[in-house]
């Protein structure tokens, strides 16, 4: 299985779990479709939507400074052995995009407790690897300065 069917199988999951968690279905339910699953989106305050739009920030500087190492091989490799050492455009996009999925499909469920302590460390370890990468040179996304 390729990385991208890998992807897109992760990527359809969590919209199938969004979607029935939500009741966004709501024809599933006059028909007694929909399955009976206890997720459910808690309460979103301030706190959390500022922690999740500095994680998508930093996580769209993440996404540059990987396409500018699939761009450059000759100067740099990856380090996400999901990716490889000299990953595809497409599969940086795709992977960039459905882990974003993931990440924010787990923070959509996760009770607002432990919703901050992970959206805390998913900044954390976010903030950490884009700071690396920038010391690294990686620096496309301001402009290549």
């Amino acid at each position: 299985m390729t990385l991208r069917q890998c992807m897109a199988i992760m990527a359809a999951w969590c919209a199938v779990v969004l979607w029935f968690s939500q009741g966004w279905c709501r024809g599933a339910d006059a028909l007694g479709a929909r399955p009976n699953v206890s997720l459910q989106f808690y309460k979103w305050d301030r706190e959390d939507v500022v922690l999740e739009l500095a994680y998508i920030a930093l996580h769209a500087v993440d996404m540059a400074q990987t396409l500018q190492i699939a761009r450059e091989p000759q100067f740099y490799h990856e380090l996400n052995p999901l990716l490889g050492e000299h990953p595809d455009p497409d599969d940086v996009i795709m992977f960039a995009a459905t882990s974003l999925l993931v990440q924010l499909a787990v923070a959509a469920v996760l009770p607002t407790k432990y919703r901050k302590i992970y959206l805390g460390f998913c900044l954390g370890s976010k903030f950490s690897l884009t700071f690396y990468n920038d010391r690294r040179g990686l620096t496309d996304w301001r402009g290549g300065e």
